[in-house]
């Protein structure tokens, strides 16, 4: 062998004359690649008065006395340009621009640019193939660049789901976004095995409901048509009103105030109604088991039901106020 395998050092073999060239030859190259810096990169024309020690990245289709020397070291070593050829790995820190490349065998690159494809990401934790993005700290913050700032959530289609899950001990304990559905919901769970629904806003309509026996909701109601609502409450007091009415007219039916018990021995009590309201207790309604013309409200076993005879489709909404 006449030279080492990674640099390409010349070796001094046995009975060579002039040995201190080959010697010489080896520290230079060594000079000029050990911890390696060049004053810049893309470099197509040597410069006209360079120093002793000099180095530079040649850049695409270089002229001169770096015709095809593309990517090459130079070095400017006892009044001459010497090149040498990147080898996979070589790094090299680049002092125009104060960053470090590295060569991948086929072009000078920035290990920071390799991010932008990176497969896994984590800072100061493990990622894996579940988790591409981790991170281990105490906040994190994503700030504006001028203006607004959002966070995006982007779902492959309508069953899949997009949301951000709250963790107990890695424990799901709520979560909100658009869990197989294009509706915006919010969930809850005490074990994060089972899971209530509290929240729903349909974005067809922007109706909002709460199907865990929330506290308040809407309801459409064609004529002649009801909704039975079970509450997880057995007693309380409901506010009901017309929501598609703002102002008086003499059909009445658009507001009730109630007090209501729904055990196994039902019962309802007016505070204040409208006209053409009425609250009863007994079998739940099938449309038109009310008076016509009339908003019916009934106490059942373990719901409420609403049922509308006034002559057309109205929104009622109401409120459970303890």
């Amino acid at each position: 062998m006449e030279q080492s395998d990674n640099l390409a050092l010349p070796y001094i073999v046995s009975s060579q004359d002039q040995k201190h060239i080959t010697h010489n030859e080896a520290l230079n190259m060594l000079d000029a690649l050990l911890h390696l810096s060049v004053l810049e990169k893309d470099l197509t024309v040597p410069p006209v008065d360079p120093a002793a020690g000099d180095r530079h990245l040649v850049g695409a289709s270089a002229t001169g006395d770096w015709t095809g020397r593309d990517n090459h070291v130079a070095a400017w070593q006892n009044g001459g340009w010497v090149f040498y050829l990147p080898q996979a790995g070589w790094r090299v820190w680049v002092e125009s621009e104060q960053r470090l490349l590295a060569w991948d065998q086929a072009q000078w690159v920035s290990p920071l640019d390799k991010i932008q494809n990176a497969s896994f990401i984590g800072i100061n934790a493990t990622a894996d193939v579940s988790n591409r993005l981790v991170l281990n700290a105490g906040a994190s913050l994503f700030n504006h660049d001028g203006a607004g700032h959002q966070i995006k959530i982007n779902k492959n289609q309508s069953t899949d789901t997009g949301s951000v899950l709250y963790q107990s001990n890695w424990s799901g304990r709520a979560e909100m976004g658009l869990a197989g559905s294009d509706a915006f919901q919010i969930k809850v769970s005490a074990d994060g095995t089972s899971w209530s629904q509290v929240f729903n806003a349909d974005p067809a309509t922007g109706i909002a409901s709460l199907p865990s026996g929330a506290n308040s909701s809407e309801v459409t109601l064609t004529d002649d048509a009801f909704v039975s609502l079970d509450l997880k409450q057995m007693s309380g007091v409901i506010m009901l009103w017309c929501a598609d009415e703002t102002t008086p007219d003499t059909s009445g039916g658009r507001f009730a105030l109630f007090y209501f018990d729904a055990s196994a021995l039902p019962a309802i009590v007016a505070i204040n109604a409208d006209a053409f309201v009425t609250l009863e207790t007994g079998i739940a309604p099938t449309g038109t088991t009310g008076l016509d013309q009339y908003l019916t409200i009934r106490a059942d076993s373990g719901k409420f039901h609403i049922e509308n005879r006034r002559g057309g489709t109205h929104r009622y909404r109401w409120m459970l106020l303890n």
